[in-house]
């Protein structure tokens, strides 16, 4: 079954980048972000620790994700 219509690439492999400078195994992981209709779906390790590390590494790119996903335009400041 698919969830995602859309994938965010760059959200999986920063989390696993971030993830691999403390944990080598972190590049591993099957992280994986996406989209669906009017929502970012992110999927995170299964560890507690890893899933809040993962979550701290995007963290600050979400709230311009959004605004994207809701029609602003790239170069807009919505951060």
């Amino acid at each position: 079954m698919t969830v995602s219509e859309r994938l965010i690439p760059g959200f999986s492999e920063h989390m696993r980048s971030e993830g691999a400078k403390k944990v080598p195994r972190a590049i591993l992981s099957r992280a994986v972000a996406g989209i669906r209709g009017a929502t970012i779906i992110i999927n995170l390790p299964g560890s507690p620790r890893g899933a809040v590390e993962s979550l701290d590494a995007i963290a600050e790119l979400l709230p311009h994700a959004v605004a994207i996903l809701h029609g602003a335009r790239h170069d807009s400041e919505s951060s």
